[in-house]
Formats: structure tokens, sequence, C-alpha cells
């Protein structure tokens, strides 16, 4: 049976099904709270030379994964994904989810490090077919990351879950894997067109970049482990994920690719339009 959500007096949301009382073991869930902070911690000097040189946007978009990290316990509850409670240090509750500290740090290179390689690919150029070549090889890379913590026990995916391997559903990495191209692409839009403060918009790209993937891919498979309906029904559902990937894919690729003709220069600048003088409204006859 599919998890029982209610909401109790106080507004907060309860799942019956969700495993409360799994303890992650206790190498497991010391090693990844030291690596990913110390991975994250590592990440900085690099952000820093890079504004010294000029360049901001890796910086920017680490701050920006810190903020979508607050997305993490919809998601959860959404996909299904469980932090035992014991793992060391608690960033912050909700939605009846305690949010370890190792999310944050995880979300700098999901949605930091990770995009910003991305953003750098594409402004090096890519032909059509390599786009969605590298979007099988985030997620491939996403599976590879998923798996030490998830045969660990360090988190858990419970309820059932379609096209689950060894504790992990594969599904999950669709949106996982456009979010970071969608994040990438967005940056790539945006870094030529940014002057001063504007630049500070591109904190904003990676929430929304996550939050247009999980919203526009991952709805089917987050309704398939939130309804009550035969296995085959679940599994297709989950399996659907994979079409708005592919869309938003070609749609990304048919704009950027190089072998298609496009170019930054190709794209209207919003700001340099609204800057533009408008001519004089003729009067009415």
């Amino acid at each position: 049976m599919p998890d029982i959500a209610t909401l109790d007096i106080l507004g907060a949301i309860t799942i019956t099904d969700r495993p409360v009382d799994a303890e992650a073991p206790e190498g497991a869930r010391w090693f990844f709270t030291i690596w990913a902070s110390a991975g994250a911690m590592a990440v900085l000097p690099w952000a820093i030379l890079l504004v010294r040189r000029g360049n901001p946007w890796l910086l920017l978009m680490v701050v920006g994964a810190v903020v979508a990290s607050f997305l993490e316990p919809m998601l959860d509850t959404l996909i299904h994904l469980w932090y035992p409670t014991n793992l060391p240090f608690t960033a912050y509750s909700a939605f009846g989810i305690h949010i370890p500290l190792l999310v944050p740090p995880a979300y700098v290179f999901f949605g930091g490090v990770t995009a910003y390689g991305v953003y750098r690919l594409i402004e090096r150029g890519l032909t059509f077919r390599q786009f969605f070549v590298l979007e099988g090889a985030l997620l491939v890379s996403d599976l590879i990351l998923e798996y030490p913590g998830i045969l660990t026990d360090a988190y858990i995916y419970y309820g059932e879950q379609p096209f689950q391997l060894a504790g992990f559903p594969w599904w999950v990495t669709i949106p996982a894997s456009t979010a970071v191209l969608i994040m990438g692409f967005l940056l790539w839009w945006l870094a030529p067109r940014l002057r001063g403060p504007q630049k500070l918009l591109v904190v904003l790209v990676p929430p929304i970049g996550i939050g247009a993937s999980y919203g526009a891919v991952a709805w089917p498979g987050m309704l398939a482990v939130n309804a009550d309906l035969p296995g085959i029904l679940t599994w297709g559902l989950a399996a659907l994920c994979l079409l708005p990937a592919l869309a938003i894919t070609w749609a990304i690729a048919s704009t950027v690719a190089t072998d298609r003709g496009k170019t930054t220069a190709q794209f209207p600048d919003p700001m340099s339009i609204a800057s533009e003088p408008q001519p004089a409204a003729t009067p009415p006859r």
C-alpha cells in the first residue's frame, strides 16, 4: 500500500509508512557527513579564485545550490526518501523530516559544481547529439553518486518503488540529471546578459532549475509512488518521466547546439531591448 499522508491540527504532514526507526551504521553516517562537508569546503577556494579572475558564476551557483537545498524535504516527501535521524547534525527540519548536515553540501556538487561544468561545456560548444550523450552521462553519474549512500543505509528510498535495484529506484535519476542540464543552460543564457548587481540573479538558477525539472519531469513517478495503483501502472507512470526529460533535452539542444547554427549572439537580450528607444506613437487621425 502507498503511504498515507495526514494533516494534524498544527499543520504538520505525517507519512505513516516512513521508516522512522531506521538508523544509519556508525561508520557510514560519519563518513558521508565528513565527505560531503569537506568536499563542499574544497570547492570554495576554487570559486573564490574564479571570482578574482572576473568569473563569479561558480560561487553564485554554490550559494544558489545551498538555497535550493531547502527544496529537499518537499521532494523527499514526494519521492519517498528518508534520512535516518541518527545522522550527525540536523541542518533543519520540515515536512516531518530531519534534513541532515550532509544535504546542503551535497547540493553544492549537484546544483553548483556539476551545473557549472555543464555551463562550461555549452559555452565551449556541443553538437545536437552530444547534448543527449551529456544527459546520459549525467544520469550515470547520479547512479554512481547515489549507490554508496544507498548500499550503506545512509539514506533510504521507502515504499513500493518502481525500477528499484539494490535499494535505489532508477527513475529518480531522470529528473535529477535533467535538472543539472536545465541549470547549466540557464546559466549559459544569463551569464553574458547580466551586469553588475544583476549577476546576483544567478543565485536563483539552482532552485529554479531543480524545481522546474522535478515539476515537469518527475511528476509521473511521484504520482506512481503516492497512488494506490497496480504494479504495471506504477512502472508505466515512472517510465513516463523519460518523455519530458527527452523533450527538454531536445529543446535545449535544438536551441544552442553548434551544428544547428545557434550562437549566444542570436538570442535577444531583454536588458538591451528594454533600454532601446521606442518609436513615438502615431497620433490617431
